[in-house]
């Protein structure tokens, strides 16, 4: 069972289907709406990275000034509605009830952005989600989140991030060096918040990086609950 979670804007998971090395295999699909319908349009983030210069392009003020205003616009009433406790809480009772009813063994969290913290929170737990894998999280406090997980948990983190700086990836690093369960720590140079999900596919650099991104995924989560 594999769940992702896509940042603020859409949020969704996916059990896909997975050959054991016994070939016998499963296939089950929800969609759980954890935002409620109250999801922020997805090129916001092109105005937050307008805003920060976080893109290679020049952005006049009045290009600066409508990305502040649309951010305004919908950034406030976003967080009020959905604190992301909410969202991991909601998942929780999903993960729980599937796996009662539906006998799932193991549960693999891909977390992006908004997504990303929800994985941190809820691998913080001991019985909800088995491993972790958070791309460019966003509200993370660390290290008191890192500090906290008692899951394996691999992390997906861009140079050109809004709150991830060097000094907070190494005491990402730090922190899980610590704890006895694997981990996966990967630096991508020159890329950007949201890259390994809503990356340019058509730019050689950022799909190249994003590919691995998804690759560095699938392995760390194949490796952990060995199938």
């Amino acid at each position: 069972m594999k769940l992702a979670f896509y940042a603020l804007f859409q949020t969704y998971f996916k059990v896909t289907k997975i050959y054991s090395k016994n070939n016998k295999s499963f296939l089950l699909q929800k969609t759980p709406q954890t935002l409620l319908g109250s999801e922020i349009p997805a090129n916001v983030m092109d105005s937050i990275s307008n805003l920060l210069n976080l893109s290679n392009q020049q952005s006049s003020f009045f290009s600066k000034l409508g990305s502040f205003l649309r951010l305004l616009w919908y950034f406030p009433g976003f967080l009020f509605r959905n604190p992301v406790t909410k969202s991991s809480e909601r998942i929780a009772r999903v993960i729980t009830e599937y796996r009662l009813s539906k006998g799932i063994k193991k549960v693999a969290i891909q977390g992006y952005c908004w997504g990303g913290r929800v994985a941190v929170l809820l691998a913080q737990q001991p019985d909800i989600v088995d491993v972790i894998c958070s791309a460019h999280p966003g509200g993370l406090s660390i290290p008191n989140d890192i500090d906290c997980i008692q899951k394996p948990s691999a992390f997906i983190l861009p140079e050109k991030d809004l709150e991830i700086k060097e000094k907070q990836i190494q005491m990402i690093k730090d922190s899980l060096s610590k704890k006895s369960f694997q981990s996966e720590v990967k630096y991508y140079p020159n890329m950007f918040h949201g890259f390994a999900v809503r990356g340019n596919e058509n730019d050689p650099e950022v799909n190249a990086q994003r590919v691995d991104a998804f690759q560095l995924a699938v392995k760390f989560f194949k490796d952990v609950l060995q199938f």
